[in-house]
C-alpha cells in the first residue's frame, strides 16, 4: 500500500498539495467517514482529511513501504495538531471500518490488503485521476517534452481503466464489490505558466531526467510549452477530472451519504 504522491521535491509539494486539498474532501465525503470510524489510508495527504472526520474518538492509521514518504506524512500529522487521531503505522491490522486511498502506485495490490483487514460492514474508496483531457496543460507540457525529449520521460506504468466496467473488475478480482462510482473536479490554478512549468520540473516524472539532458533541452521544453499556453506568464488554470469509487464486501450493508444504506448482494456458491 503505497500512496501515489511525488515527495522528491519540496517546491512540488508546496505547490500542488494545495491544490488537490478538495479531492481530499470529495473522498471523504463520498465514504462518509464518521466520527470514531477507524481508518487504514496510504501516507499521503488525503490522511489529514481523513483525521479531521474521525473526531478524537476515531483513528487513522497511514501506510506506505517508503520512508520518506512516512516521514513525509508524520510532519503534516504533527503540523495539523492531529496526531491523537492519526499515526504511521508499520503494518495494517485491522478490522477496519474505512481503507482508503487516493491515488495509489498499485491500486490492485492495495485492494486485495484491504479486503484482508476491512471490517464485515465496512468501506473501501479509492480516487484515481481521469479520464484525461488532452487539453490539460500538463498533458501539453508532457507533449512538449515527448517532441523535444522523450527519452527525459520517465517509462509510463499501465494506465488504469478508471471507467465503470474497468474498475468493477478490478475490485471484483480483489473479492469487493462496486457501489458507487462518480466524477468529480475542481479548479487548479497557477498564476503564471513559468510557476506552472517549475512545479512538474521538480516532479520525479518530468524534472530528474530532463535536467540530466542539460539546460538546453530544458529551454527548449519551456519555450515549447510557453508557446502554447500563451506565454511564460500567462495563467493557468484547469479542472482536472478524479474517479472516486466505493465498494464494500459481498453480504455488507453499507451507509453511503447518498442513501440510507445499500445491501451488497452475497456471492452465491
Amino acid at each position: 500500500m503505497d500512496s501515489g504522491w511525488d515527495c522528491t521535491s519540496s517546491g512540488y509539494v508546496t505547490e500542488w498539495l494545495p491544490q488537490f486539498a478538495p479531492y481530499d474532501s470529495d473522498l471523504v465525503r463520498e465514504l462518509d467517514v464518521r466520527e470514531g470510524d477507524v481508518v487504514l489510508t496510504t501516507a499521503g495527504a488525503e490522511a489529514i482529511a481523513l483525521a479531521r472526520a474521525v473526531g478524537d474518538s476515531g483513528a487513522v492509521h497511514a501506510v506506505d513501504s517508503r520512508a520518506v514518504m512516512c516521514a513525509l506524512c508524520k510532519e503534516r500529522i504533527a503540523s495539523a495538531g492531529l496526531a491523537k487521531r492519526a499515526s504511521v503505522i508499520d503494518a495494517a491490522r485491522g478490522p477496519y471500518d474505512v481503507v482508503a486511498f487516493a491515488d495509489a502506485d498499485d491500486l490492485g495490490a492495495s485492494l486485495r490488503v484491504a479486503r484482508g483487514v476491512l471490517a464485515p460492514n465496512g468501506k473501501v474508496g479509492a480516487r484515481a485521476w481521469g479520464p484525461d483531457a488532452e487539453t490539460d496543460p500538463e498533458r501539453t507540457f508532457a507533449r512538449a517534452i515527448e517532441e523535444i525529449a522523450p527519452r527525459a520521460l520517465a517509462p509510463r506504468a499501465s494506465r488504469l481503466d478508471v471507467s465503470r466496467a474497468g474498475l468493477t473488475t478490478l475490485f471484483e478480482t480483489a473479492g469487493l464489490a462496486l457501489v458507487r462510482h462518480t466524477l468529480v473536479s475542481h479548479a487548479i490554478v497557477f498564476p503564471a505558466a513559468a510557476r506552472f512549468a517549475r512545479s512538474l520540473l521538480a516532479a520525479r516524472a518530468y524534472g530528474p531526467r530532463l535536467a540530466a539532458m542539460g539546460e538546453e533541452k530544458v529551454a527548449a521544453v519551456l519555450a515549447r510549452f510557453y508557446e502554447r499556453v500563451g506565454g511564460e506568464g500567462a495563467p493557468i488554470t484547469y479542472a482536472p477530472t478524479a474517479t472516486i469509487v466505493v465498494a464494500g464486501l459481498p453480504g455488507a450493508e453499507l451507509e453511503l451519504p447518498h442513501r440510507p444504506s445499500v445491501r451488497i448482494p452475497a456471492v452465491r456458491g
